[in-house]
């Protein structure tokens, strides 16, 4: 047995501990998971003062805007590999195919290193400028349209190992690397220098220095998950090509579509106001985004289960654990929605500067819609790790749809607020036709509810395995 397979078995030396359970990958995941956005949160609101009391308000539209390219140009690139990644490995290394899990990461690799050196071309040259004619503040992408290549090749790059982590269940390596949580954290420190020094940066150095946080951490991915597959064993076939990518494409779609409500409002808005404008949308975005953080510390966790689960057919308990993440994203996101509508004016004000709280109504308006999304956020998951791709792809095209006519119509009309109401019509549909689309074809009813018995019954097992009981399938056979 390989070191990394005898890793995941809690094999140590001679002896043969019991593999983890259930109830420990969640548990110790979530930790890692939830370690990870505790840390995400403070560096991001960070790297957000840093960059306003570094830059003016259209040098920071200007940069909201590079961003908004760079994510959905990494979200093209990737082909939606990053979470496929997380299902291959872990079902392959779960059904004793170490060999599959270790070609599907080498695939993975390959292929998402060449789209990304065209992207690199395509962004620095004609059709990249193109794009940025597009943008009323277009003269500031213009020039830095070869950085947000690069940067667009090192994201889509380490979100891709970073999912292969997850897969090999390194919690602790993804959340580093997660939400690219190094390389804010290395660029923030980058930022705090200048401002010691008084120095005033512009955005093609501010993206300079981004991009070369980004290739530390793309270079510590790649180490890292190296780490896991050089002890990967041979036995099992190796996926074909087209069975990879067939599997990236319901990630591709959620990513699209996630963009789209995310930095693509950003850049919608940009196509129709002025770069000062867009810096108030996208400081306002930013802090709303908050709101998604349970809902990806929970879903890092849920992914690598649930690919477990189906590939082990355990679909009754797949909905528990389901319907308690669920609970485990909402609780918070509805938190941070009463904290966002009684002081979100005072802490844009406090982040971004005096002139940010008037985006006061925008953040509430997008923090709203996504508290909503959260009820039925696992579904996308459900649907993705079962193979119903014709479902959620349907679905991300129907959220899409309403996102783009919305943009066109409101955009140009209502401003910032109209994009805002937009994206929270969107987030409402996506999510509703999500519940329904899991519970017609896998029989699964997805929304909050976890009992204090079950959160009892899951810790007392933890325990229980840590201290060697025999007890390695109790949660699977529970009626």
């Amino acid at each position: 047995m390989s070191e990394t397979a005898d890793g995941l078995l809690g094999v140590k030396g001679r002896g043969r501990a019991a593999p983890p359970s259930l109830a420990q990958k969640l548990l110790r995941g979530g930790l890692w998971a939830i370690a990870g956005k505790v840390s995400t949160m403070p560096v991001a609101v960070l790297l957000a003062t840093l960059l306003a009391r570094l830059l003016e308000p259209a040098q920071l539209g200007g940069y909201f805007l590079a961003m908004s390219v760079v994510a959905a140009a990494a979200a093209l690139v990737q082909l939606g590999l990053g979470r496929a990644m997380i299902k291959l490995v872990a079902s392959s290394i779960a059904t004793g195919r170490p060999g599959t899990a270790r070609w599907a990461v080498f695939a993975g690799i390959g292929v998402t290193t060449a789209a990304a050196l065209c992207a690199v071309v395509l962004l620095a040259t004609a059709p990249g400028r193109a794009l940025a004619d597009t943008l009323e503040g277009g003269d500031l992408v213009r020039p830095v349209l070869l950085w947000v290549g690069l940067l667009t090749a090192c994201f889509a790059l380490t979100e891709l190992l970073t999912e292969t982590l997850r897969g090999f269940h390194d919690q602790r390596a993804a959340s580093l690397l997660g939400d690219q949580l190094l390389q804010r954290a290395l660029l923030c420190a980058g930022l705090a220098i200048w401002l010691l020094l008084g120095t005033t940066p512009d955005v093609e150095a501010v993206l300079v220095a981004a991009l070369a946080a980004a290739a530390v951490a793309t270079a510590l991915a790649l180490w890292l998950t190296w780490r896991h597959v050089r002890f990967l064993g041979h036995r099992g076939e190796a996926p074909p090509l087209a069975t990879v990518l067939r599997e990236g494409l319901p990630f591709m779609l959620m990513r699209g579509n996630f963009w789209l409500l995310s930095n693509g409002s950003i850049f919608a808005l940009g196509i129709v106001r002025p770069a000062e404008e867009v810096a108030l949308f996208g400081a306002a975005t930013y802090l709303a985004l908050l709101i998604q953080a349970p809902v990806t510390a929970a879903n890092a966790v849920f992914a690598p289960v649930a690919a477990e689960l189906f590939g082990r057919e355990r679909t009754g308990l797949l909905g528990r654990v389901a319907r308690g993440t669920s609970a485990a994203m909402l609780l918070p996101a509805l938190a941070l929605v009463v904290v966002l509508l009684l002081f979100g004016g005072p802490i844009l004000e406090l982040v971004f500067g005096p002139a940010y709280g008037a985006g006061h109504t925008i953040a509430v308006i997008l923090a709203v819609g996504r508290c909503l999304a959260t009820i039925f956020a696992p579904c996308a998951m459900l649907l993705a790790m079962s193979d119903r791709q014709a479902d959620l792809a349907w679905v991300m095209s129907v959220s899409s749809i309403v996102s783009i006519v919305g943009y066109a119509l409101a955009g140009p009309v209502w401003g910032g607020a109209g994009i805002a109401a937009v994206v929270a019509l969107s987030l409402a549909v996506q999510g509703l036709l999500l519940g329904l689309a899991c519970r017609r074809r896998l029989g699964i009813a997805v929304y909050p509810h976890v009992t204090i018995a079950a959160a009892k019954e899951t810790i007392r097992l933890g325990l229980a395995r840590r201290r060697g009981r025999s007890e390695a399938t109790h949660e699977e056979n529970a009626p």
